[in-house]
């Protein structure tokens, strides 16, 4: 019990320290010290919920992993903040908004492609399951089946999540048009389609954050309380959907056993640190990095078999567990894996940094490419509880797009204004 308390405060010693440093180092809503304190420090609670699951924590072992991640990631924001952004103005209009025209054909096109990839993989899961929906507890079966036909049609279908996001902007900034309105539901509904909460949580999310900081950007007070009052609400409430519609397929939730059910939820959180613990305590092998860049490994192991090259680049470690049903380790366990107990600090520091450093970024130069990049970056620290995620391939794969996007939109824009310049001059 004392053991406990100790721990309670200083969690929640930490967390105010963060939260007071975060509002006085980057001065905004979405900072990245706020990030860390509801994505990685807070879960940590629900520990304490479950009566059986606090004998199993060591007193020593979390003392180590909450001081030496909250110094690090102190660390990580304070070089990654600059005296150039705590003198910049945050509520200047957007430098690079896309015009009208632009956004409506890039939301429009992004959509007719993702479309295509739907639907040539929706018509190949229902010709073996024979249904529009996942059977009870062969969800995982259905999204395994969804995504076999071909890693080309897999990408153009992920390209959903671009029409979902930026109708949002659309209708947030300009007209309210009801086709715009129709894709964006439409992109919502077809994510449900594939199976993995993962997808449709994430898009919401980004959806919700990105287009919070453009309406901060664009100075329109009534615009900006307007959608943060009703869009914190819905993003919650389709992301809960989410989680319910997918955990049933999988586990076959009963909706009369409450108590299970809440058990079954927190979970999903409080199980993930106490693996992070067994971890420490039971190192093996270090992998210096080559764990924490296995999606990548994946990705050019991808490349390699279109050339008819299959080459296995890395495999995964055998990692120790408190229960084989529960598999996740936070954010900070892969770094574990691969540099030993100093990968809490490396961890932390890195993922404070590249945070720190993308929220800096957008707040000075005010794009859509840097705003949605630390969107993305942000929406992944709020799952620190879980898993790293911040080089999924298919965040990478959208950040791509954009960057491709806004040089077609910026390329066009200056031959617009230097073919305007010469008519002026003649």
């Amino acid at each position: 019990m004392n053991e406990s308390l100790i721990l309670l405060l200083l969690l929640t010693l930490i967390s105010l320290t963060l939260l007071l440093l975060g509002r006085r180092l980057f001065q905004s809503n979405f900072n990245p010290c706020l990030c860390w304190v509801i994505g990685f420090i807070l879960p940590s609670f629900t520990v304490f919920l479950n009566s059986e699951l606090i004998f199993y924590i060591d007193l020593k072992s979390w003392l180590y992993i909450f001081t030496f991640s909250a110094l690090a990631f102190i660390a990580g924001a304070l070089a990654g903040s600059t005296k150039n952004y705590m003198n910049a103005t945050p509520t200047l209009p957007l430098n690079e908004c896309w015009s009208e025209s632009f956004t409506k054909k890039t939301i429009l096109c992004c959509f007719l492609i993702s479309l295509i990839g739907f639907s040539v993989n929706f018509n190949h899961v229902y010709s073996v399951f024979h249904s529009f929906f996942p059977p009870k507890g062969k969800i995982r079966i259905w999204e395994l089946t969804f995504g076999e036909v071909n890693p080309i049609f897999n990408y153009m279908y992920f390209l959903i999540g671009l029409p979902y996001i930026l109708s949002g902007m659309y209708l947030n900034i300009y007209k309210k048009k009801v086709w715009v309105w129709l894709i964006r539901y439409f992109s919502l509904t077809i994510t449900f389609c594939h199976g993995i909460r993962g997808t449709i949580i994430n898009i919401v999310l980004i959806d919700f954050i990105f287009n919070h900081i453009v309406l901060y950007f664009r100075n329109d007070k009534n615009a900006f309380v307007k959608h943060l009052s009703k869009s914190i609400f819905t993003t919650l409430f389709i992301m809960l959907i989410a989680f319910i519609y997918v955990t049933i397929g999988r586990t076959g939730w009963e909706y009369n056993d409450i108590k299970n059910n809440l058990e079954i939820f927190l979970s999903y959180f409080n199980f993930n640190y106490l693996n992070l613990q067994i971890q420490l305590q039971n190192m093996g092998e270090y992998y210096y990095g080559a764990y924490t860049l296995q999606p990548l490994y994946n990705l050019f192991s991808f490349l390699f078999t279109l050339k008819n090259l299959n080459i296995h680049l890395f495999g995964y470690p055998n990692i120790p567990l408190l229960d084989e049903r529960f598999n996740s380790g936070t954010i900070l366990r892969q770094f574990v894996v691969d540099f030993g107990p100093m990968g809490i600090g490396i961890g932390s520091f890195l993922i404070s940094f590249i945070l720190s450093v993308a929220h800096t970024v957008s707040m000075n130069k005010k794009s859509i490419v840097s705003i949605f990049c630390y969107s993305v970056f942000f929406s992944q620290i709020l799952f620190s509880f879980f898993l790293f995620e911040l080089i999924r391939i298919q965040f990478i794969f959208w950040i791509a797009v954009l960057i491709v996007i806004d040089a077609i939109y910026n390329r066009s824009s200056k031959s617009l204004n230097s073919s305007e310049l010469k008519s002026n001059t003649q």
